[in-house]
């Protein structure tokens, strides 16, 4: 990663960070939130996993908002991480560069950096799931086919709608161009 991409990078992380804990809780959050202290293998409109990681969080941080905004803040670096990388390993450092920007001043990527939604860990396994498949299309090594799965699975934990990766994945790898 280079030095500006990754200032902009942290500014904009630590940015969020700060003014994620400067804002109330959200409603959604609190929702969540109150989910963790009753864990379940799912729940009336999301599954799990949101849960899970606040329930990780806050193992460590306490019953805090800090535990409960790192998530987010986490989880768009991770993502932020994958898609620079994924970037750099299909074109170049200078298109990893604005694909890391891009990204980062999404509104939706600001959205799911200031609140803990289920989106968050969709964001991050989506990308994964990406990172993982290329890696297998790209060295047909059976071990990134594995990964694939296992963050595949864990997004559906995330949100359902990570089943729509599928048909993407699966129309790229039936045409004929593999652009």
């Amino acid at each position: 990663m280079t030095r500006t991409a990754r200032r902009s990078f942290l500014i904009l992380l630590a940015f969020s960070f700060a003014y994620g804990l400067y804002i109330p809780v959200h409603p959604d959050e609190a929702y969540y939130w109150n989910w963790s202290r009753h864990l379940a293998l799912s729940y009336f409109d999301a599954p799990p996993l949101v849960a899970y990681l606040i329930k990780l969080s806050t193992l460590f941080f306490g019953q805090t908002k800090l535990a409960l905004k790192l998530i987010s803040v986490v989880c768009v670096m991770l993502s932020g991480w994958i898609v620079h990388a994924l970037a750099a390993r299909l074109f170049d450092k200078k298109v990893a560069e604005k694909a890391l920007i891009i990204f980062l001043l999404l509104p939706i990527t600001q959205a799911t950096n200031i609140l803990t939604t289920p989106d968050v860990p969709l964001l991050l396994f989506t990308f994964l799931t990406l990172w993982f498949f290329w890696q297998w299309f790209s060295t047909q090594q059976h071990r990134y086919l594995y990964a694939c799965a296992l963050t595949f699975g864990l997004g559906l934990l995330a949100k359902y709608t990570m089943i729509l990766i599928a048909p993407a994945l699966l129309g790229f790898m039936l045409s004929k161009s593999r652009r």
